[in-house]
């Protein structure tokens, strides 16, 4: 269960974040890397190991995302980085929904 102190984004604020030249976002893809390797959010980075997580994070916010609402890796992974102080938000629709507003995927590997 995802913790609802975490702030939620929406597929609307998420592209304009990814669109938008000024602000750094790390965009973490939360699942393991066999599923980054068949699709991804553009600019996403599979989950790193956690202390280059941890580096990361101190750069700029993260936002996080799985697949879709049913994976309960993106709410794990952004509870554990709030826990650590870190600016995070949950992309809680994930992948799911930002093919169903018809945005595009990359594929790796």
């Amino acid at each position: 269960m995802a913790d609802p102190t975490i702030r939620r984004i929406s597929v609307t604020a998420l592209r304009a974040l990814l669109e938008d030249p000024r602000p750094c976002v790390w965009l973490i893809h939360a699942t393991d890397e066999s599923a980054f390797r068949e699709a991804h959010i553009p600019g996403a980075l599979a989950r790193p190991e956690d202390p280059l997580l941890r580096r990361l994070a101190g750069d700029a916010p993260v936002i996080v995302y799985a697949e879709d609402d049913h994976s309960e890796a993106a709410p794990a992974l952004a509870a554990a980085l709030h826990h650590l102080g870190v600016e995070v938000a949950w992309f809680s629709g994930g992948l799911a929904a930002w093919r169903a507003a018809g945005l595009p995927v990359e594929r790796s590997g």
